[in-house]
């Protein structure tokens, strides 16, 4: 597989996943239907998204002339702290159903019952027992994530995120509308023991306006993180 390995300031970012397009659940029609998203990280500097300047230390990029049997991803570059690399892990999906976490204004309209809101703050386990280890669509499962519909739009349109605490409930719609979480990834404490450069683990959720995703521009692709 041929690309260009996304740099920041001199040195690699880290590479958290491949995912293989044509291997997804027919689901979204707003995803390209083949080739591979790969999803990069700078953990030298570690920007949580909170500010247009941190921008250049994430990216995403579509690989779309991948050759049949060519998917193996390119050797690891020199400038990049093997600190900073994880083994790699398959990655498979299965359609499912998610909800906000209980801060988001949808349950200011709606009554909920007990067992329900515990199911909702607890979130799901991975088969061992961990963190999920994330989902493509849907609304984010990070602890502060019920609004990042709206606080990614305002970052990539240069406006202020924090608008969100004091947004209604149709303008949180309309961002949730016109946005898509494109990856929401969630590390685990195996994965912080194998990069020994990494501490903590952190939940990193990418969102794209729908609209640049259908024309397969994964330019403006905004991540959120959170650490643990």
């Amino acid at each position: 597989m041929k690309f260009e390995w996304p740099q920041f300031d001199g040195d690699s970012l880290s590479l958290l996943a491949a995912i293989y397009l044509e291997e997804l659940p027919a689901l979204h029609n707003w995803l390209p239907r083949d080739g591979v998203l790969l999803f990069f990280y700078d953990f030298k500097n570690g920007p949580w998204g909170t500010d247009l300047a941190e921008a250049a230390g994430w990216k995403v990029l579509w690989v779309a002339d991948t050759p049949a049997g060519d998917t193996a991803v390119s050797e690891i570059p020199e400038n990049l702290n093997d600190g900073f690399v994880f083994k790699a892990r398959p990655l498979s999906f299965e359609e499912g159903e998610t909800l906000p976490f209980t801060d988001h204004p949808l349950f200011e309209e709606v009554e909920l019952s007990d067992d329900l809101i515990e199911e909702l703050e607890s979130g799901p386990e991975d088969d061992e027992g961990g963190a999920s280890c994330g989902h493509i669509g849907g609304y984010s499962g990070a602890a502060d994530g019920a609004l990042y519909a709206f606080r990614c739009r305002e970052q990539i349109m240069g406006e202020d995120p924090d608008r969100a605490d004091e947004a209604n409930f149709e303008e949180i719609q309309a961002a949730e509308s016109e946005m898509f979480l494109l990856f929401e990834y969630e590390m685990d404490e195996r994965e912080t023991e194998e990069a020994p450069e990494i501490f903590g683990s952190r939940n990193f959720s990418f969102w794209a306006y729908k609209a640049d995703v259908r024309q397969q521009d994964f330019s403006k692709v905004w991540l959120r993180v959170e650490v643990d």
